[in-house]
């Protein structure tokens, strides 16, 4: 496998993802509506949905609305990403928390473990094993941060046959959750050429993107809906050289922070070169940059699916490519490429483009590639 020159820190929950694909969202009982479109705590299921509410109540309902079999797959936002853009040749290093199951192959996983699979295509992982009351205490050059007497958080991912989805991430048993107190890996970000830092605890992320932003590293900031604050967003978003995300998380962003458009909010903020807005419906994207916005795609979605995980497929085609050097427009076409090969399947990382795969297809719509 051919590296890029430029090595990327990436970010994010690592899961066992549950696929769990119903009818219609709007059948769900009425406080379901709150759910849509973002990723729930587990624990915060009874405080969005009403007194009596938890996770086997959720579950139950869902397994009525049901109308294919419930599977799993390899997920999380943080490897789903890390292990996309290491197919297309980017190198990678994932930061995250783990449980001590992260090396046990569950039903479901294609390729064997969740470590085993991670190192085949290429993503750089360091371990370290912690006593959960520990994190706050160690430093050291590791990303992975294995915590014993702890799982690796599970993530439910429900979706309709209209495509629209949301999600429940397990926070009670997960190992994600002592993300809060740990201290960032400064000498990982010292070696980096930046970080890509997506869906996961808003405390630890705040810490790594400031890590990167005073070493003068690149800042890219998928913002995955989240726990997402306007507290939050106010301290990470200025820091940023490059914020993505959907319509909604877009327009969310606008609103807590008091800006019209992506552009008010790149002239605003220094450090901010380009704001993403991704469709992954039409699997289109729109760009906002110095220039104004630019709108690339549609690129053609030839079988449906699942939309689970599209938006991932997105961020690991532009990052690849981002850190091998390619304009901004072609890392977005990337980013569309794999967006509509996630379409095809049912999982995430089984969408995933091989390099040459990724370049045909890039090719045909860029011939200047050529």
């Amino acid at each position: 496998m051919s590296y890029g020159l430029r090595k990327f820190l990436v970010a994010g929950h690592v899961a066992r993802d549950v696929l769990i694909r119903i009818d219609d969202c709007d059948k769900l009982p009425r406080p379901f509506k709150k759910l849509l479109k973002v990723s729930t705590p587990v624990s915060k299921l009874e405080e969005t949905l009403g007194p009596g509410w938890n996770l086997d109540r959720v579950l139950e309902v869902l397994e009525e609305r049901s109308i294919a079999p419930i599977c799993c797959s390899y997920g999380g936002r943080g490897p789903n990403v890390a292990y996309g853009a290491a197919l297309l040749g980017a190198r990678v290093e994932l930061v995250g928390f783990v449980g001590e199951d992260f090396g046990r192959p569950y039903p479901g996983f294609y390729d064997g473990s969740y470590r085993e699979h991670l190192e085949r295509a290429g993503v750089v992982l360091r371990e370290i094993r912690v006593e959960p009351g520990d994190l706050d205490k160690i430093d050291c050059n590791c990303g992975l941060f294995v915590v014993e007497g702890r799982e690796t958080p599970t993530v439910y991912c429900i979706e309709d046959l209209a495509g629209r989805d949301f999600y429940l991430i397990d926070d009670v048993r997960g190992a994600h959750v002592f993300a809060s107190t740990a201290r960032v890996p400064e000498d990982l970000v010292e070696e980096s050429s930046g970080v890509f830092v997506t869906s996961g605890e808003p405390e630890f992320n705040s810490r790594l993107i400031e890590s990167a932003r005073s070493r003068g590293k690149d800042v890219l900031f998928d913002l995955g809906a989240y726990r997402l604050t306007p507290e939050y967003l106010a301290e990470v978003v200025p820091k940023c050289s490059i914020v993505m995300g959907n319509e909604y998380e877009i327009e969310f962003v606008e609103r807590v922070l008091g800006f019209k458009d992506p552009i008010e909010m790149l002239e605003e903020y220094d450090s901010l070169e380009l704001v993403v807005e991704i469709d992954k419906n039409s699997c289109t994207a729109v760009l906002y940059g110095e220039d104004g916005a630019r709108r690339l795609g549609p690129v053609e979605v030839r079988d449906r699916v699942s939309s689970v995980g599209c938006c991932d497929g997105f961020a690991a085609g532009f990052l690849a490519m981002y850190s091998l050097g390619y304009d901004l427009e072609v890392c977005a076409l990337a980013g569309l490429v794999e967006c509509s090969s996630v379409w095809r399947v049912k999982g995430v990382q089984e969408g995933m483009l091989k390099k040459e795969e990724l370049f045909r297809e890039l090719k045909r719509l860029c011939p200047s590639l050529n």
